[in-house]
C-alpha cells in the first residue's frame, strides 16, 4: 500500500475512534447528569412528601384537639338556642308577689295564742273590778283583737314579702348562672372553631406552597435532566460526525494525493531516461551524450526574415 494512503488509514481511523470515544463520552456524561438531576429530585420529593405529611398530622391533631370544645360549644348552643326559645327555661318569669290574707293571718298558731291570752287578761281584770259585761270590756276585748291582728298580719306580710324576695333573686340567679354557663360554652366553641380555622387556613397555605415549591424545584431538577439529555445527544453525534468527516477528509486528502503521484509516475515512464531514446544503447550516460551530441551540430541556426529585413 502507498504510504501516502496508509497514513491516511491511520488518520481516518484515529478520527473514528476519537469520534467513537467523544460520543461515548458525551452520553456517560449525560447519563451521569441526568442520575444525578432524577436523584436529586428524588430527594427533593421525599422531603416535600415528609414535610406535607407532618403538615397534616399537626392538622389532624389540631382538629382532634379542639374536637371536645367543639363538640362542647355545639351541645351548649343547642341547649342555649332552646332555653330562650319562646317557652324555655330561661325565658320563664318569677310570678307575682302575692299578699296573705287576714284568714291566714288568722290562722295563725302564735296569733290564736296571743287572741285568747289577750281576751284571757282583760275579763279577769274585768271580772276582779266589777265590769265583766260593761261596754267598756267590750270595747277594750274588740281594740285588743284589732290591734293584735294588724300587728300579726304586718309581720305576716312583711315575712312574705321578704320570702317573695329572696326567691326572686335566687331565681334570677340561677338563670343568669344557667345562660353564663351555656353562652360561656357556646363562646369557648366559637373561639375554638376560629382558632382551628386559622390553624387549618395556615396549614392548607403552608401545604400548598410545599407542594408548589417541590412541584417546581422537582421541575428543575427534571429540566436539567432533559437539558443533560439533549446535551449528551447532540455532543454524541457531533462526535461521531467529526469523527466520520475528519475520516472522510483524509481519505479525500489521500485519494488526491494518490492521483498526483500517479500522474507524475506516468509523465516520468515517457521520457529521455529511456535507453531507445539515445540509440538503443542501453547505457544512461550514452544516451545523454549521444542527445547532447545531436544538439551540437554544425549547422547554421535558422534565420529570421524579420532580422533580415530590418538589419537587426
Amino acid at each position: 500500500m502507498p504510504s501516502a494512503l496508509l497514513g491516511s488509514a491511520v488518520s481516518a481511523g484515529t478520527s473514528i475512534l476519537g469520534g467513537i470515544l467523544g460520543s461515548n463520552a458525551a452520553s456517560t456524561a449525560s447519563q451521569q447528569q441526568q442520575a444525578g438531576a432524577n436523584k436529586a429530585a428524588g430527594a427533593v420529593g421525599a422531603a416535600g412528601q415528609q414535610a406535607q405529611n407532618y403538615l397534616t398530622g399537626q392538622l389532624s391533631n389540631e382538629a382532634g384537639n379542639a374536637s371536645p370544645y367543639l363538640q362542647a360549644g355545639a351541645q351548649a348552643t343547642n341547649q342555649l338556642s332552646n332555653a330562650l326559645a319562646p317557652g324555655g327555661s330561661l325565658t320563664q318569669q318569677f310570678g307575682q308577689f302575692q299578699a296573705p290574707t287576714a284568714a291566714q293571718a288568722a290562722a295563725m298558731p302564735g296569733y290564736q295564742f296571743q287572741l285568747q291570752q289577750g281576751e284571757n287578761a282583760l275579763q279577769n281584770s274585768a271580772a276582779a273590778k266589777g265590769g265583766l259585761l260593761s261596754t267598756g270590756t267590750a270595747k277594750a276585748l274588740d281594740n285588743y283583737s284589732q290591734g293584735l291582728a294588724s300587728t300579726d298580719y304586718g309581720n305576716l306580710f312583711n315575712q312574705a314579702l321578704s320570702g317573695y324576695q329572696t326567691n326572686f333573686n335566687t331565681f334570677n340567679t340561677q338563670q343568669n348562672e344557667a345562660y353564663s354557663r351555656l353562652m360561656g360554652l357556646s363562646g369557648q366553641g366559637a373561639s375554638s372553631a376560629a382558632a382551628l380555622n386559622n390553624v387549618q387556613q395556615g396549614g392548607t397555605n403552608a401545604l400548598a406552597n410545599s407542594l408548589m415549591g417541590t412541584a417546581q424545584e422537582q421541575g428543575g431538577y427534571y429540566t436539567g435532566a432533559a437539558n443533560a439529555q439533549a446535551a449528551g445527544t447532540i455532543g454524541s453525534t457531533n462526535a461521531l460526525v467529526g469523527g466520520l468527516s475528519g475520516a472522510a477528509n483524509a481519505f479525500g486528502g489521500a485519494m488526491t494525493l494518490n492521483s498526483i503521484l500517479g500522474a507524475q509516475n506516468s509523465s516520468n515512464a515517457g521520457g529521455p531516461t529511456s535507453g531507445t531514446f539515445a540509440g538503443g544503447s542501453g547505457n544512461p550516460n550514452a544516451a545523454n551524450q549521444s542527445f547532447i551530441g545531436g544538439l551540437n551540430t554544425n549547422e547554421p541556426p535558422p534565420t529570421n526574415g524579420l532580422v533580415d529585413a530590418y538589419g537587426g
